[in-house]
């Protein structure tokens, strides 16, 4: 019973519950639109669907991912947005709309498990008995090929930068670090360090591992279940089918699984593409400290600091609470030949204060010491 409580709680508060105001999408809102498989197809072409509707492209034998876009100027940098654990960006988000109005190119992407892309006639156990968060980074990097981005620069949002991790120079020469996640444990009261010793122990005895890891994953499902239960309120159109509701279940537990030992911390910025960070002001205390850890790592491999934004007053969700100073966050980053100093204070109404060496460091004690 207690690791049951612990795993739940992991998940509430570690990854997911900053992320539920981001809501389900309505299952019977998914489109079956699907580009035809060439090699590449312009991004410019991509197909502009009504509003809760999303194009579909064939990533794997038996797997899609969703997505939409606008691409103004190909010859200007595409913003790959990748999605928080629930979904990613919809037409209908503020932040979109900002987008549009600044003539940023943008490609908003649903992961392949997802219910926004999953293709409800699926086998869904086999469908995602393989799915890891390099496979995601791949899944994605076929999506981006086919549309002939000739300048990707990938945003991923709180769980996708997992999937970021695995990205290359070759891949991208930015990548846009959004609230991202730090640990899968960085929620719990002590950073996880009680539940990631028990894991290790018991992931790695021989003897306790198989039963350890069938305990976790059902646990996976039952939270899941439980979550996806929770939206029949908001989208009834979710109760009527049950098909696609255990394909979410599977989905979602094999999200979980794929990030068990992902830690930020570790990330090699010193091989990998460039990053720039976007923090949130009010991030979960442990989440946040994580992330400062990262971000000196990064400092450390580049020899200066990364270009980094503190939204003021938002909390974990910047899709939500924050999309104008996400977006005057994402203008500056792709366009920042110069900036005034490499870190920025964002107001919610996207007004952007640079800060001096020493008023980063003050702001940046107060952020690790904030509870």
């Amino acid at each position: 019973m207690k690791f049951k409580l612990s795993v739940l709680a992991l998940l509430t508060f570690g990854i997911l519950f900053p992320l539920i105001s981001q809501g389900m999408i309505n299952p019977s809102e998914i489109s079956d639109h699907e580009p035809s498989r060439t090699e590449c197809v312009p991004a410019t072409n991509i197909q502009k669907l009504p509003d809760g509707e999303i194009n579909l492209f064939p990533v794997s034998h038996n797997r899609k991912m969703g997505f939409e876009g606008v691409i103004f100027n190909s010859e200007k940098p595409t913003l790959i947005l990748l999605p928080g654990v629930y979904r990613g960006a919809l037409s209908s988000d503020e932040i979109l709309s900002l987008l549009n109005k600044a003539q940023i190119n943008w490609v908003s992407i649903h992961l392949s498990s997802q219910p926004m892309a999953v293709d409800r006639g699926l086998t869904f156990k086999a469908t995602f008995d393989d799915i890891t968060s390099k496979t995601f980074k791949d899944e994605i990097k076929i999506l981006v090929k086919a549309l002939c981005v000739k300048k990707p620069v990938y945003v991923p949002l709180s769980y996708s930068a997992t999937v970021a991790a695995h990205l290359t120079k070759e891949d991208t020469s930015l990548i846009i670090e959004t609230t991202p996640m730090g640990t899968f444990s960085d929620g719990l009261p002590d950073g996880g360090l009680s539940y990631n010793l028990i894991d290790f122990w018991y992931s790695f005895n021989p003897i306790t591992s198989p039963g350890w890891n069938e305990m976790k994953e059902a646990n996976y499902r039952r939270f899941w279940r439980d979550a996806i239960n929770q939206y029949i309120i908001r989208y009834p159109a979710l109760a009527a089918n049950e098909k696609l509701k255990e394909v979410a279940v599977e989905g979602y537990t094999s999200m979980s699984k794929a990030i068990e030992y992902f830690d930020l911390r570790q990330t090699n910025y010193g091989v990998g593409p460039r990053r720039t960070f976007i923090i949130a002001e009010k991030e979960d205390t442990n989440r946040r400290k994580n992330q400062l850890a990262a971000l000196d790592n990064a400092l450390k491999a580049y020899g200066s600091m990364p270009l980094t934004f503190v939204i003021e007053d938002s909390g974990h969700n910047v899709l939500n609470e924050a999309p104008l100073a996400w977006a005057k966050a994402l203008e500056i980053s792709i366009s920042a030949d110069s900036t005034p100093t490499k870190v920025a204070l964002i107001s919610k109404n996207g007004s952007a204060k640079w800060l001096t060496v020493s008023e980063w460091l003050r702001l940046k004690e107060n952020l690790l010491q904030a509870d």
